[in-house]
């Protein structure tokens, strides 16, 4: 499997505000036994990664031409626009294990629909250790047979050969809900995304204080 690359240049640590009104993503390049670097990429590379990779798993990330192996540690998002603001990136060596979030991907909820049950999922990725090439993109997991009432577990789940899953076994991922309850359940749905849109607007107001401040990672 080709290893994705991403193209960066160095940067001067400051201004990150400007850089991202100038077209450009700040982040930062650490581990592996290296110097910090920090860098910045076009936000048109930042978004097609995102889009074709989910901003997930091993990456070569070219600075100024000289490749690094690495992997996306963090991502700092705008709360109500969701655009990338700062990507913190840590060098990885392909004989060291590394820790990583990996997404759920459930898949056979219509076998549930059919059986009177709404799929509730609680749990959206996991964290596992591994070599970085076994590091999954997602993992796939079979919920359609599931009875009502029913829940499933991370100690359902099946990890691939070489990957450890670090959750807590017990942790729910997903329940199966009996109609009725389901029902219930989603009376609470309106005054909860109330509750979520003030708090998201509340959030985007500080965050264009901190923009104008020309605070950086």
């Amino acid at each position: 499997m080709s290893t994705y690359v991403l193209k960066a240049a160095r940067r001067d640590v400051g201004r990150a505000g400007a850089l991202r009104r100038g077209g450009f993503v700040p982040g930062i390049v650490y581990g592996g036994g290296g110097e910090n670097v920090a860098v910045k990429m076009a936000a048109a590379d930042v978004l097609r990664f995102f889009q074709q990779q989910g901003g997930r798993g091993i990456l070569q990330l070219e600075i100024d031409g000289r490749p690094e192996t690495v992997m996306v540690k963090e991502v700092q998002r705008h709360p109500v626009r969701l655009d990338v603001l700062h990507i913190d990136f840590q060098r990885v060596r392909m004989t060291e294990k590394v820790h990583a979030s990996v997404p759920l991907r459930l898949e056979g909820e219509e076998a549930l629909v059919k059986a009177g049950a709404v799929l509730q999922h609680a749990l959206r990725e996991v964290e596992v250790s591994c070599l970085p090439a076994d590091l999954p993109s997602e993992l796939v997991v079979d919920v359609s047979s599931l009875a009502p009432g029913a829940s499933l577990t991370v100690g359902d789940l099946q990890a691939p050969p070489g990957v450890e899953i670090l959750n807590d076994p017990d942790q729910v991922v997903a329940v199966a809900v009996a109609g009725r309850a389901a029902w219930t359940a989603g009376q609470a749905a309106p005054e909860a995304g109330q509750e979520a849109g003030a708090g998201a607007a509340e959030d985007a107001g500080q965050d264009a204080g901190d923009d104008a401040g020309g605070g950086d990672a």
